[in-house]
């Protein structure tokens, strides 16, 4: 049986669906009962999908026309990660309701979460959120606000986080932002402006930021933008160009910003991403998405040319809603991780002296393995890396890596959804907080488990305030109150495999 909630909105055929099924958009609620304890869900009637090649993204149907890997995201959403030292990690990505939601984890310890900033702060979107640590007890995360402001909160540790605006609404356009800290007392933010412009700001210790332009209006796609540095006093800037060329400019501390192009017209999606990495002084790769799906990059070694190479062939990535990021964990070791064709993690690595080794990171398909935004990943240690993705129904899911062993997934625990319950002339005032943007089932238990209903709400923003009418029910009745967002959970957790707020007692 497979449950309604959480399931998201096809994109092309207007109705709800799981990666594998479809259902009529026309279907009640009272169809399709969310399994809660000791229930089980009514059966409801499964429609067949649509003709798979009317879709105008090949990469969204295999030529045996399965519609296994048919799906869609209801929202792209970002996400990002840092290392500021080699015992923790840093995670932050933008909720479903565009909120930026942050978790951290020591080394050994389980994995605590906290909100960063509320719903309705951020953009949706791949690449629209990004972290820097320029020193060890200091982060800043920089994001896409949801009227195209560049904004930005930064910690020291032992401090709150303080939030700052970089640039004010209007200012980038819907497509990435980047960030690298090339010394410990700077900051460099880049992003595409609303007109294709490409558009920067950097920050230095106590001093405040400043806003530059590296290339005019008409520039830059609608695809992604990187930043990286080969030596503490250089920095490069490198996009996706407007006719699908790889172009970039670099920056000598003290000198001006001088332009260059990796790759012709007709090279990159448009709509694509791209990444770059620094694996050792004077050395760049950049990484891309090509036209026809491919994976793609070019490295340049100080004092030469650009070479370009290929990593996976066409129909490899997810030109639609793919993401690529990549890592240097020691001088002559790049590992590249990007969404392929069905929406799963793929990955590459590449040895000095060896060709790309191309592999797929989990297996085959499955909904938790599927991408519904970006991918990052960082390297803590030069032996182990993590692999973050965020995953349908607003998860974060990851794998780890350490060398000799297999790679092993885990998904960051869920924030649990909130309930307050109150009395009011005959009926209850259920509010709710936490909750994902879609249809809640609240639960409500009339003295004994035995005895139970259900009332269905739309949240928000993930909030909701709910009246439900009870004066039917005898006076000084108890009753017990809890809902639910169909997040998924192990059975270990929760006997129904749903995530539940706290239950809420009440007597009428």
């Amino acid at each position: 049986m497979i449950p309604y909630y959480g399931m998201p909105l096809n994109k092309y055929s207007g109705q709800q669906c799981n990666p594998y099924f479809y259902i009529p958009s026309q279907m009640n609620t009272e169809q399709l009962m969310l399994p809660t304890h000791g229930q089980i869900s009514r059966n409801y009637q499964m429609v067949p999908p649509p003709d798979l090649k009317s879709i105008p993204f090949k990469q969204h149907w295999n030529s045996s026309g399965d519609s296994r890997y048919l799906r869609s995201c209801e929202n792209l959403t970002s996400l990002t990660a840092v290392s500021r030292n080699p015992g923790i990690i840093d995670v932050w990505w933008i909720a479903l309701n565009g909120s930026i939601q942050g978790a951290y984890s020591e080394e050994g310890e389980r994995w605590t979460r906290y909100e960063l900033a509320p719903a309705g702060t951020a953009s949706f979107g791949n690449d629209k959120i990004k972290a820097v640590s320029r020193k060890e007890n200091i982060i800043d995360v920089v994001w896409i606000g949801a009227n195209g402001e560049v904004q930005g909160a930064y910690y020291v540790e032992g401090e709150p986080w303080t939030r700052y605006e970089i640039a004010p609404a209007g200012t980038a356009s819907t497509t990435g932002i980047s960030a690298m800290s090339r010394k410990k007392n700077t900051i460099d933010v880049v992003w595409i402006g609303v007109n294709g412009e490409v558009q920067g700001a950097y920050y230095e210790e106590g001093e405040t930021w400043a806003q530059y332009e590296l290339a005019p209006a008409g520039t830059a796609s609608i695809g992604g933008i990187t930043v990286v540095s080969r030596m503490p006093d250089i920095i490069d800037v490198i996009w996706i160009g407007a006719n699908g060329e790889i172009q970039g400019t670099y920056y000598v501390e003290g000198k001006y910003w001088t332009h260059y192009e990796i790759a012709p017209a007709g090279t990159a999606s448009i709509g694509g991403r791209i990444t770059a990495v620094s694996r050792k002084l004077g050395i760049i790769d950049a990484l891309w998405m090509g036209t026809n799906g491919e994976v793609q990059g070019a490295y340049y070694v100080e004092g030469g040319y650009w070479t370009r190479y290929e990593i996976a062939p066409e129909n490899s990535a997810n030109l639609l809603e793919g993401s690529i990021t990549a890592v240097s964990r020691k001088e002559n070791i790049i590992d590249i991780w990007w969404t392929g064709v069905h929406n799963t993690v793929q990955g590459a690595y590449w040895e000095d002296g060896a060709q790309w080794k191309q592999y797929n990171l989990l297996g085959s398909p499955s909904n938790a393995e599927y991408v519904c935004g970006s991918i990052t990943a960082v390297s803590r240690k030069e032996n182990n890396i993590d692999v973050w993705w965020m995953g349908l129904d607003d998860s974060v899911q990851g794998a780890y890596w350490e060398e000799g062993k297999r790679w092993t997934r885990y998904e960051l625990p869920p924030r649990t959804p909130r309930i307050k319950v109150s009395k009011e002339n005959g009926t209850i005032l259920v509010t709710g907080t936490d909750f994902k943007p879609v249809s809640n089932g609240i639960r409500i238990v009339v003295e004994s488990p035995s005895n139970e209903y259900r009332v269905y709400t739309n949240s928000v923003n993930g909030s909701f305030t709910t009246k439900i009418d009870v004066s039917w029910i005898p006076k000084y009745t108890n009753l017990y109150v809890s809902a639910t967002d169909g997040t998924r959970v192990p059975t270990t957790q929760d006997i129904t495999g749903f995530l539940w707020s706290k239950t809420v007692p009440i007597t009428l």
